[in-house]
């Protein structure tokens, strides 16, 4: 089976879309049927399973047409009946809908979908200029009981037909055109469900240099997001900032190209909120031997 040309990808912390090229022999081109249940929406359903690859996440820019209305979902262990959230679609097109829960690969990145979670409705039609609502329940798995866990929703859209500026790279006859939108989604156990434990969490992260490497460490029980990350003076890139500081532990990254040695380094970051907002900057002076100092 052929793989999917790749013509754009987004990634802003939270929030991941990919648009692709996908060959006709992996998704065949159906119209939409406008009859609830007509035979071009069959049709389209049949092929979901052949055509759909996981999301993946590069560089910041804004999301446009179709998006989520929260850039995360925090799913308290006390929500017995689910968490809801809204899908708007800000386009002219209508697409193919499907929704499903996954965890992170090693990478971060979304990965395959779980049988610990529903997403309800699964498959559904989004017309356009039309909002689809949908619930995310808990279905199963054992989670820890003392951190969050983390998992992502993904919406995979196919519209019923490609953008002029997929058309004019490939013509329509020979490929079918699709968008994928990945938020996290934070699954908190009873006790942990506190307001902005987030931007508190960001602030107790402690850093450590050794040789080339600088590590992250979190003594708290939340999922730390990183929207910048600063080594003396040198940016590390976003790419990179797909990897979380877990809860309970660490994260590594290589010093970035820039970075100015001295016997004290200034890391500096800003990590993303729950409201989708950024924390302000903390700084870390980090002696190169390892020793640390309070985070300010």
């Amino acid at each position: 089976m052929s793989l999917p040309w790749r013509i754009d990808a987004i990634n802003n912390g939270d929030v991941s879309v990919i648009n692709t090229l996908l060959p006709l022999a992996t998704t065949p081109s159906f119209a939409f049927s406008r009859r609830p249940g007509g035979r071009g929406l069959r049709a389209l359903c049949l092929v979901l399973g052949a055509c759909l690859l996981s999301p993946a996440q590069a560089a910041h820019n804004e999301l446009k047409g179709t998006y989520f209305e929260s850039t995360r979902v925090i799913y308290p262990e006390t929500a017995r009946q689910g968490k809801s959230i809204v899908l708007n679609n800000n386009d002219d097109r209508d697409f193919l809908l499907q929704a499903y829960i996954s965890p992170p690969d090693a990478g971060g990145l979304p990965g395959a979908p779980t049988q610990d979670f529903l997403v309800t409705p699964p498959i559904s039609r989004l017309n356009a200029h039309q909002v689809r609502t949908l619930r995310v329940l808990r279905t199963g798995g054992a989670f820890p009981s003392d951190r969050e866990s983390v998992f992502y929703l993904t919406a995979i859209l196919i519209p019923s037909e490609a953008p002029p500026e997929a058309k004019r790279k490939v013509p329509e006859a020979q490929v079918k055109y699709r968008t994928g939108l990945s938020i996290k989604v934070f699954w908190r156990p009873q006790g942990l469900d506190k307001p902005n434990a987030v931007e508190a969490a960001a602030g107790k992260l402690t850093a450590a240099i050794h040789g080339e490497t600088l590590t992250l460490s979190n003594p708290t029980p939340y999922y730390v997001t990183l929207r910048t990350l600063s080594i003396g003076g040198a940016d590390v890139p976003a790419t990179s900032l797909t990897r979380m500081v877990p809860p309970l532990g660490h994260q590594d990254w290589t010093l970035p190209a820039g970075t100015k040695r001295a016997a004290v380094i200034p890391v500096i970051w800003t990590a993303i909120k729950e409201n989708g907002f950024d924390t302000t900057p903390f700084l870390n002076p980090v002696a190169v031997s390892g020793a640390t100092t309070r985070t300010q």
